[in-house]
């Protein structure tokens, strides 16, 4: 099993499956899952603008992470039960395009 194939499974599996859960509990939502969010919000930040200013490739995957997905995993991480439903909607889109994008990457490619 290669890396890349690895990265679409745990998207697959554990990233998209945790953000489905977010985004269909939305203010039923536990606090430990909020803090999560927001740490991973934190992390995929720093991951991806480094990555960008290490390597200066995959610009869209980069932009992508960094200025999409980590801004609203901390914003809902942040505000917990008081994140708008429009937000956990957001966070449920991310949940459908994670899923889809590497399935399909992941039949694609692999």
């Amino acid at each position: 099993m290669n890396s890349y194939t690895l990265i679409h499974i745990v998207h697959i599996a554990i990233i998209g499956g945790f953000l489905l859960y977010v985004g269909i509990a939305e203010k039923n939502t536990p606090v430990w899952a909020f803090r999560a969010l927001f740490v991973t919000g934190i992390v995929v930040s720093l991951y991806h603008s480094y990555l960008y200013y290490k390597q200066g490739e995959e610009l869209a995957t980069r932009v992508f992470h960094a200025f999409l997905v980590a801004p609203l995993l901390i914003w809902v991480g942040v505000l917990q039960q008081d994140a708008s439903h429009e937000a956990f909607r957001f966070v449920l889109m991310a949940a459908f395009a994670s899923i889809g994008y590497h399935a399909y990457a992941l039949i694609r490619y692999s």
